[in-house]
């Protein structure tokens, strides 16, 4: 999809990308514009239709059914001015809000830590660093996984709208400091759910660190949880990955591939079968490659 954004000022335009939801049946792009405060809403081949305002929201959106958008909204985390049940249902038609989702949480905490560092004229300037932590996931192509870091419980939400607990954590998260710990939710099946322990500290944003997660494998069917080991076969680098929030069928995992790294790894050998075929016909300009993870 091609979208002009060359003039920027026709109002059919928009400035700056937060969050997208495409609806495949109806064939629309619904694009949240965290500088303008809207929706601007696109035909697939990018043909602009029309805006949805959504004052004093900023949201992360995505596709729900036929006349709705299932949102989060982060407005005002870091002032400590946010709402208290940041789960909504918007209207696809006047981006108005339908309904809020029985979730609400006393205090929220914000996955964006600030670093103090000195600007170019020597002077201290506040740096924002956010870490992806999803609030909301896709659940096995029936409804979606609601994980908010403020929240001790993990919820199941339907296409009708119905919600129930998956996990709680313990201890709360209310009690321990929040930027210690955080967890995610990466990829749930029909056996299992697949959680991500983040750790969220000033000494991460160094240069030189790199952040050290864990990933915990929790079986639905009798309670037992271990640690998964992610192998592809056709890479011989054992490493973790990251699933993305897509919306898919039944016990399907989506994956994005650096171009750039599957390069590298394809000159050093360390690639085979088909995903060195794909490898070696990259360059740094394409887009990243898509793996596409069947679980039995």
């Amino acid at each position: 999809m091609m979208i002009d954004t060359t003039l920027g000022k026709s109002g059919e335009d928009y400035h700056q990308i937060y969050s997208v939801a495409f609806d495949e049946k109806n064939k629309k792009v619904f694009v949240f514009d965290r500088a303008l405060s809207k929706i601007q809403v696109y035909s697939e081949d990018g043909t602009y239709k029309r805006t949805l305002p959504c004052p004093d929201l900023r949201l992360r959106i995505f596709n729900f059914d036929n006349e709705t958008l299932l949102a989060y909204d982060d407005h005002g985390i870091l002032s400590d001015k946010y709402s208290n049940q940041p789960y909504l249902f918007i209207s696809k038609r006047d981006g108005q809000v339908i309904s809020k989702l029985n979730i609400t949480m006393n205090v929220r905490h914000s996955n964006t830590i600030v670093k103090t560092v000195v600007d170019n004229t020597g002077k201290n300037a506040l740096l924002p660093i956010t870490v992806t932590i999803p609030p909301i996931n896709y659940s096995d192509g029936q409804g979606f996984v609601i994980s908010d870091l403020s929240s001790d419980t993990i919820f199941s939400l339907n296409r009708k709208r119905g919600l129930v607990p998956l996990l709680v954590s313990r201890p709360s998260v209310q009690d321990e400091n929040p930027q210690k710990q955080m967890l995610t939710v990466m990829l749930k099946t029909k056996d299992f759910i697949c959680l991500r322990k983040t750790p969220i500290d000033l000494k991460m944003t160094d240069t030189n660190s790199k952040v050290s997660v864990t990933d915990i494998m929790y079986n639905f069917k009798d309670g037992s949880s271990c640690d998964p080991l992610w192998i592809n076969n056709e890479f011989t680098i054992k490493d973790y990955w990251e699933f993305e929030a897509a919306e898919t069928t039944e016990n399907i995992g989506v994956c994005l591939i650096d171009t750039y790294y599957l390069s590298e790894s394809s000159k050093a050998g360390k690639l085979q079968g088909k995903l060195q075929q794909v490898a070696s016909n990259l360059n740094e300009e394409d887009n990243p490659v898509i793996m596409i993870a069947n679980f039995k």
